[in-house]
């Protein structure tokens, strides 16, 4: 069965690793990549392994490579502090490079990046084919909305166990984007943080991982896995 999410009018692709593609305009939306947390936690006394960068870098290729998008937009927090691409690692530099000069990057801000620079245009909100495009949304929201900035995930109860799996959470006129950075964990859909400025949404697509799982809201906590989207 073709894994779909039927959004705002618009037919997008979601893919296991959190990235989501939009044929009709040849777009590949990533969001909350966090580049350089474990540097910036490092740079703060904690010993943590420097790798998060490259393995995001090398997943993103991989999606990339799966699509060859057109254009990629990051819808924010593509670094965790300002101050992150001054860390990077002259390996991840050159592979973001070569990423950049391969096809088109929008940078769109976070909270963590409100001034993402360095790697192509960046804006705070922009529209695409009848969708806004941002980092945070809430439930005032009256467009078809696409962001991140919540790092969804959902609790699949199976039949002797229950998984916590990210997930992109579909409101009536919200779309969230799972976060997509290796280093980035991720918030129950039922959480006050996330159900107070959205409520619930309506249906979730899990990632498992290789495939995508279609959750209707009524199902949720419902014991057996969920269907392949």
């Amino acid at each position: 069965m073709n894994k779909t999410i039927t959004f705002g009018g618009a037919t997008l692709l979601p893919d296991a690793s959190g990235a989501l593609y939009w044929p009709d305009e040849d777009v590949l939306f990533v969001a909350d990549l966090h580049l350089e947390k474990a540097s910036h936690f490092a740079a703060r006394g904690y010993l943590l392994p420097p790798y998060d960068t490259l393995e995001t870098l090398r997943d993103l290729a991989r999606v990339i490579d799966t699509y060859q998008p057109g254009r990629v937009v990051a819808l924010g927090d593509s670094w965790h502090d300002m101050r992150g691409p001054e860390r990077m690692a002259e390996e991840d530099r050159a592979l973001l490079e070569t990423l950049c000069a391969e096809r088109d990057f929008l940078w769109i801000s976070g909270n963590h990046d409100p001034r993402p620079a360095g790697f192509g245009p960046h804006v705070a909100e922009t529209t695409l084919g009848g969708l806004t495009l941002t980092h945070e949304a809430t439930e005032a929201a009256t467009t078809p909305t696409l962001c991140g900035h919540y790092h969804p995930k959902v609790r699949v109860r199976l039949r002797r166990s229950s998984r916590s799996l990210p997930c992109f959470a579909l409101y009536e006129h919200v779309c969230v984007l799972p976060s997509f950075g290796a280093f980035t964990g991720g918030l129950e859909i039922t959480d006050d943080a996330l159900a107070k400025p959205l409520g619930l949404p309506r249906c979730v697509y899990a990632c498992g991982k290789r495939d995508i799982y279609h959750l209707p809201i009524g199902d949720l906590g419902q014991t057996g896995a969920p269907d392949a989207a």
